[in-house]
């Protein structure tokens, strides 16, 4: 591989170059039903309803609170705002306590008509058009709420909107409009599926655009740390990023999208890819030190950390087991356990620092499920850290034999050459 390391390079260039136009083409869905395979019944019932009732995932709810919604103001108000999102290009229908054809009403149609009109009306006439929508049965908990002075207007998108992005479109129209009425009313916010999905989308999205610099400028100072201030510590950062970068062009050659659960995987991805490298860097860094020829340094590092950081690349504790397997034949176990601890103990405290840094990073997130996921990775993997300096050096010289064939006795070892 090194005598060919010139083509290899310039092969990973051209690779990562064609990957770059495709990974930024990555989409976002975070629709429930990319949990379920494709022939789920479940699934399949889901997307039937959504084909016959649009609205179910379609629908922006617009709560509208005040002690005076039914009165001359509050109805006009009402009105204005009605016919705001009716002509927004968003909506396709906006239903709410306006837009009612006045036979519901029965008797009452002709001063409903009236009041939606504009024309001034008694008091009593609107303190009852209250008291029939909050009695009426199909129209309570559903366009207004039980004491009447809670309503809602349910605006149906358009289909051609009915997307992540056309949602997005919507909540920024929502969020200039409603408050221009606010002065009107008590309360006047903007919520229900098509709402919380619109903003979910729009956290996620910008969680990206903070997480992702904020993990690397930590993974940065480690690499500082442990490596010195060197052009060196840029070449972890430069690979893992490279592999981000294929892991996304592939999703998009998949069609597969983010969704709630992956939409923190290029996060992880570098934190958890940059563990390898430190670990490899970090020795290869203490033979450079150490005055040893480079081409032998390159050589012995992929020797003896390569081999055991494919195998285990997202666990140290099996790094460590796997480093001691590769000891010489026949070492006596007293005298190997003392140099794969010796060997490994600074490198893995070094990736263990990396890893946690970019987790305690995420503990940060707005987004609860993965806030409480870097919490816990951060405490498994510092647990596992300990358990690895303090435990298994102690394990292995008591209870492994004290010498033994390790190439044999292991399926890995098989493939060394």
């Amino acid at each position: 591989m090194l005598r060919h390391r010139g083509v290899i390079f310039a092969l990973l260039i051209v690779v990562s170059l064609v990957a770059v136009p495709l990974a930024v083409q990555i989409r976002f869905d975070f629709n429930f039903q990319e949990y379920f395979p494709e022939d789920d019944p479940v699934r399949e019932d889901y997307r039937r309803l959504v084909a016959d009732f649009p609205a179910e995932e379609s629908e922006f709810i617009v709560l509208v609170g005040d002690d005076d919604i039914f009165s001359p103001a509050g109805t006009q108000a009402l009105v204005e705002l009605t016919r705001d999102l009716e002509t927004a290009g968003w909506f396709s229908q906006v239903t709410g306590p306006v837009t009612l054809p006045p036979s519901v009403f029965g008797t009452f149609r002709n001063n409903y008509r009236d009041i939606v009109a504009g024309v001034p009306q008694s008091k009593g006439d609107y303190a009852e058009l209250r008291e029939r929508m909050a009695s009426h049965p199909l129209l309570r908990n559903h366009l207004i709420g039980d004491d009447g002075n809670l309503v809602v207007l349910r605006a149906a998108m358009n289909p051609e909107h009915v997307t992540d992005l056309g949602r997005e479109g919507a909540r920024r129209y929502l969020a200039e409009l409603l408050p221009q009425y606010e002065t009107k009313f008590t309360e006047v916010v903007y919520t229900g599926f098509s709402g919380v999905r619109a903003d979910f989308a729009r956290v996620m999205q910008r969680e990206q655009q903070v997480l992702f610099p904020a993990v690397v400028v930590a993974l940065l100072l480690v690499l500082v740390f442990f490596l010195g201030r060197t052009w060196l510590v840029l070449i972890p950062l430069l690979a893992t990023c490279a592999a981000l970068t294929w892991t996304l062009a592939v999703m998009v050659l998949r069609d597969a999208p983010f969704t709630i659960l992956s939409t923190g995987m290029p996060v992880l991805l570098v934190i958890l890819g940059i563990s390898d490298s430190l670990h490899i860097f970090y020795r290869y860094r203490q033979a450079i030190c150490d005055k040893r020829p480079q081409h032998d340094t390159v050589l012995e590092t992929f020797s003896e950390l390569g081999r055991a950081c494919f195998f285990t690349s997202l666990t140290t504790a099996v790094g460590f087991i796997a480093r001691f397997a590769f000891e010489r034949r026949g070492l006596a176990t007293a005298g190997a356990a003392e140099a794969a601890l010796h060997a490994t103990a600074a490198p893995m405290v070094a990736s263990a620092a990396a890893l946690l840094a970019g987790l305690a990073v995420l503990t940060y997130s707005e987004f609860l499920g993965l806030a409480y996921l870097g919490l816990l990775l951060g405490l498994g993997i510092l647990a596992a850290l300990l358990t690895d300096l303090l435990l298994l050096p102690v394990a292995l010289k008591r209870w492994v034999p004290s010498t033994l064939d390790i190439r044999d006795a292991t399926p890995v070892a098989k493939l060394r050459p």
